[in-house]
């Protein structure tokens, strides 16, 4: 009797293992093909400001586009100058507009329009980066450059003999001050 439980009980494990092994099999399978279909429809992938440093630097396929309205990249802000502006807004009424072969990032202000927009391009396909933290964590890592004031322009120096260089005396002082000499040749012309 001991030897059939323990025929039996190795049929038994042998069969759950199979079972496991197959199902885990049809697993992968169905995931791999599942992923394919995913990535197929597209994908929303996170890039945080160092990421997106990088992908400026090294990336010449890179399309970064600011989702903002154009009334906010005027504003403290500011814009990535290596970026286009291609509003919400534009992106919902044709989402068929940026080629697939480009690394598309989108950033916003800080990072939920840019997800929004995201979303909407991978279910049209693209593969597409989202920045999280948008312009405001661009801002904390890049301040933005102060443009130079306009200078106002210099003083001239007073002219000698004029109201401006006479300092204010008494009559009598001005009765008794000198005229100044007047140089008709320059030493420093050889005369």
């Amino acid at each position: 009797m001991r030897q059939l439980v323990m025929k039996w009980w190795g049929c038994f494990v042998r069969a759950v293992i199979l079972a496991a092994l197959v199902s885990l099999a049809l697993f992968f399978v169905g995931h791999s093909v599942h992923a394919g279909q995913s990535s197929s429809q597209g994908k929303v992938l996170f890039l945080d400001i160092n990421g997106l440093n990088l992908l400026l630097q090294f990336d010449p396929n890179l399309l970064l586009i600011d989702v903002r309205t154009p009334e906010e990249l005027t504003g403290p802000l500011g814009q990535i100058p290596q970026s286009r502006n291609v509003t919400m807004q534009e992106i919902e009424k044709n989402p068929e507009q940026f080629l697939r072969n480009k690394t598309l990032v989108l950033i916003c202000r800080t990072g939920h329009r840019s997800l929004k927009a995201a979303q909407l391009l991978a279910d049209h396909g693209y593969i597409v980066y989202t920045v999280n933290g948008g312009m405001k964590d661009w801002r904390q890592l890049h301040p933005p450059t102060p443009t130079p004031a306009i200078e106002a322009p210099l003083k001239k120096p007073p002219v000698p003999g004029t109201d401006d260089n006479i300092k204010k005396q008494s009559p009598q002082e001005n009765e008794n001050r000198q005229p100044p000499e007047k140089k008709f040749f320059d030493s420093n012309m050889g005369c």
